[in-house]
């Protein structure tokens, strides 16, 4: 288990405002399949390691190698439903595309820790936030009627929550055309953060903020229909293109 004296001191640090919140990740598929990794990965580079948790990991050693070795996030084997003592209900938002009230800035006082699981990215949609639903927590909120991939969904909690950025006002890029070969192309049926809100520029408005090392894997699984057998499965949340070399 984590060292709960340190998630105690970052939720403390985030209490009242929007800097320092608590990122909590519920993992929900079988093992950490290499799509998984690059998109925990990602998540990584949005979320310093001391800010990120990681629940009901596969491994026992609580190893985040298999990730990424650069990252060293909080990782418990545990459910987070066992973990009320470090991450309170009174303080935890449920992100849940079925949550009638949308995530705001204001939210920023009102929560410490934000909790995602297998929840927004399944095509199409198989409910999966019903496995944190039924634990209780008391709080849950959406980000929009489009589905969007969960580490997608990191990035915009934290720039409404940390940036003070209403969730309209982001630019997004929707169902975004992935180029896996000189004439082949793949369409991700998500919803993305729009490179342009980091970088100002508006050439960058149609491009989205995805992993690092996605679009090579496309690339690589073009021939195994790699999106078709991710889209049937139950388990699937995610995919995505290349980070941009500096990150998010």
């Amino acid at each position: 288990m984590a060292d709960s004296s340190d998630v105690k001191a970052a939720a403390a640090a985030a209490a009242g405002g929007g800097k320092g919140k608590i990122y909590a990740v519920e993992h929900l598929e079988e093992g950490v399949p290499r799509w998984c990794a690059l998109e925990y990965g990602h998540m990584c580079e949005v979320v310093k390691d001391e800010r990120l948790a990681f629940t009901k990991w596969p491994n026992e050693d609580r190893s985040f190698a298999c990730v990424d070795s650069r990252f060293a996030p909080r990782v418990y084997t545990e459910s987070i439903a066992d973990l009320q003592k470090d991450f309170p209900r009174e303080r935890t938002v449920l992100m849940d595309m079925d949550a009638s009230e949308p995530l705001t800035p204001a939210d920023a006082a009102l929560f410490d820790t934000v909790l995602f699981g297998g929840i927004l990215g399944n095509v199409p949609s198989d409910d999966r936030t019903q496995e944190l639903r039924k634990v209780g927590f008391p709080h849950r909120r959406n980000l929009g009627s489009v589905q969007m991939t969960t580490d997608t969904a990191m990035l915009v909690c934290k720039i409404v929550l940390e940036d003070g950025v209403a969730l309209e006002k982001i630019p997004y890029v929707d169902h975004p055309d992935i180029r896996t070969g000189a004439h082949d192309s793949t369409n991700m049926p998500f919803r993305y953060v729009a490179l342009s809100h980091r970088s100002k520029k508006a050439a960058d408005a149609n491009t989205p903020i995805l992993p690092r090392g996605m679009v090579e894997l496309l690339r690589e699984s073009a021939d195994d229909d790699l999106m078709d057998e991710l889209l049937q499965e139950p388990s699937h949340p995610l995919l995505t293109q290349s980070m941009p070399a500096d990150g998010v």
